[in-house]
């Protein structure tokens, strides 16, 4: 068996956006023939066009992947997939500062009396409850209004 590398370019071979903007798909195939590569130089990149009536499944399969995929979904899967490297870049750091910091409390904590340690305690209990209070009014309201709404619509119904 051997192992051979095809890129297949997704724009074709006379396009003038063969440059920064083109994107390869390669695929590592092993088999045991090179029917492709022996059929077509590699002097010049491969576009999903030439293996449309690929022998190789994978291959023909994935030609007409691409064939059939319009433009504007390519183009979001490409900046998608950059949004989401970056958005998971961030919340890493993010992450990492925020443990950096609890680290930095928790040993400043330590060093602290035994009275300073309760009055912080008390301080994280009150401001928990305070948060929890806040959410539960929050949803009170949230309802009440969702109940006014419903009452108005009701009425609006009565009324037509």
């Amino acid at each position: 068996m051997s192992i051979r590398t095809v890129a297949i370019s997704q724009y074709p071979q006379n396009s003038k956006t063969l440059g920064s903007r083109s994107r390869y798909y390669i695929l590592l195939l092993m088999n045991g023939d090179d029917h492709t590569a022996n059929a077509m130089p590699m002097d010049q990149p491969l576009t999903w066009r030439d293996f449309l009536d690929d022998p190789d499944p994978l291959l023909a399969a994935l030609a007409r992947e691409i064939r059939d995929t319009p433009a504007q979904v390519r183009a979001h899967r490409k900046y998608y997939s950059l949004f989401q490297l970056t958005f998971l870049r961030h919340q890493e750091e993010l992450q990492d500062k925020a443990r950096t910091r609890a680290h930095v409390r928790r040993e400043r904590n330590q060093n602290l009396s035994a009275g300073e340690q309760t009055i912080l305690m008390e301080r994280a209990r009150a401001s928990q409850a305070r948060y929890r209070a806040s959410k539960r009014q929050e949803l009170v309201d949230k309802e009440k209004l969702q109940h006014e709404k419903k009452k108005q619509t009701l009425a609006q119904s009565f009324q037509t």
